[in-house]
């Protein structure tokens, strides 16, 4: 969240290197909600519901980066 604050607010220019971290942490995150699923700790209702919030974000932010390129 605060990575895509920052590139909310910071120049045109400056953006691209927020915006990769913010889809690096995305996939990281979507890498961690599986393996939490496949080791049973959270149910597969979670486990839905955070990917289809984590692919969403991804969507975004990946057409976000691709405007500022």
């Amino acid at each position: 969240m605060t990575l895509a604050i920052d590139s909310a607010l910071q120049p045109k220019h400056e953006k691209v290197h927020a915006l990769q971290k913010l889809r690096r942490n995305t996939e990281l995150l979507k890498h961690l909600v599986r393996t939490e699923y496949e080791l049973q700790i959270i149910r597969e209702s979670t486990y839905l519901n955070q990917t289809q919030i984590l692919v969403n974000i991804s969507m975004m932010a990946t057409a976000w980066y691709k405007s500022v390129l």
